[in-house]
C-alpha cells in the first residue's frame, strides 16, 4: 500500500513520504494530497475548484501536464477558476455563471478572456487598469518596524496610511500568513514596536492559545 501511495504521490508532483502527516503539510500540498487520493480511486470524473490557487507556477505546469494525461486516459474533468488564463488553455469548452445564473456554454476557442471577463461582470471592461491616484500624505494609521517571526519573516518593516492599500506578495511558504499571524499575536513572534493610529504598543513576543469555546 505504502509503494501504491508513493506512486501516486510521484504522479501529482509531491515529494513527500506516505507516512507524513497531512496536518504537517502546507496548503499547496495538501490540494496536491486531494488530487492524489482522486487519482488512487480511479475516478472518472473529477471536479477541481480553483486547483491552482495556492500553487506555485511549476506546481501549476505539473497540475495541467497531469490533467492533459487523465484528458487522454478519457477522464471528464470540470474546471473551476477565475483566472481566464487557464480556463483558455486547459478548456475545450466554456460555462460562464454570473450571481449563481447561467450565462452562456461555447467553445473555448470561440471565446476570448476579454469576452469571457465582459459574460462574467456583465458589462464592457474598458478600463480595467484606470491610473492610480497619489499615496495619501496622511500620517500612517499603522506602523511596523524591525518585526520577525522565527523561522518564517525577519525584519519586516511597513506603513499603511488611511485610504491606502498595501499589498504583500510571494508563493506559497514565503511567510505572509506567518507575519500577520506574528503581528496578531497567533503565533510567536520576536519583540519590535509597532504603532495603531500613533498609540506606541509593543509586539506580542509569544502566541496566546486561543480561547475555548464553551458549550451550552
Amino acid at each position: 500500500m505504502n509503494q501504491a501511495t508513493q506512486d501516486v504521490l510521484r504522479q501529482v508532483g509531491l515529494d513527500a513520504s506516505p507516512d507524513t502527516r497531512v496536518r504537517n503539510l502546507i496548503v499547496a500540498e495538501k490540494q496536491l494530497v486531494e488530487i492524489a487520493k482522486a487519482l488512487a480511486r480511479k475516478a472518472r470524473l473529477l471536479v477541481m475548484d480553483e486547483p491552482t490557487a495556492t500553487l506555485t507556477p511549476g506546481e501549476t505546469q505539473r497540475l495541467f501536464a497531469l490533467m492533459a494525461q487523465l484528458k487522454a486516459d478519457g477522464v471528464t474533468l470540470v474546471y473551476i477558476s477565475h483566472k481566464l488564463d487557464e480556463v483558455e488553455r486547459v478548456t475545450d469548452e466554456v460555462v460562464v455563471m454570473r450571481d449563481g445564473r447561467f450565462v452562456t456554454r461555447a467553445p473555448t476557442s470561440e471565446l476570448t478572456r476579454h469576452a469571457m471577463a465582459n459574460l462574467m461582470v456583465g458589462r464592457e471592461l474598458s478600463d480595467l487598469f484606470p491610473p492610480k491616484e497619489p499615496a495619501p500624505a496622511a500620517a500612517p494609521v499603522l506602523q511596523v518596524r524591525g518585526f520577525s517571526v522565527p523561522g518564517w519573516a525577519r525584519d519586516v518593516s511597513f506603513e499603511v496610511r488611511p485610504g491606502e492599500i498595501l499589498g504583500f506578495a510571494g508563493l506559497v511558504g514565503a511567510g505572509r500568513t506567518e507575519l500577520f499571524e506574528g503581528l496578531l499575536g497567533l503565533r510567536k513572534a520576536r519583540r519590535a514596536k509597532s504603532k495603531w493610529r500613533a498609540a506606541a504598543c509593543d509586539c506580542a513576543t509569544r502566541a496566546k492559545p486561543p480561547t475555548k469555546a464553551s458549550r451550552t
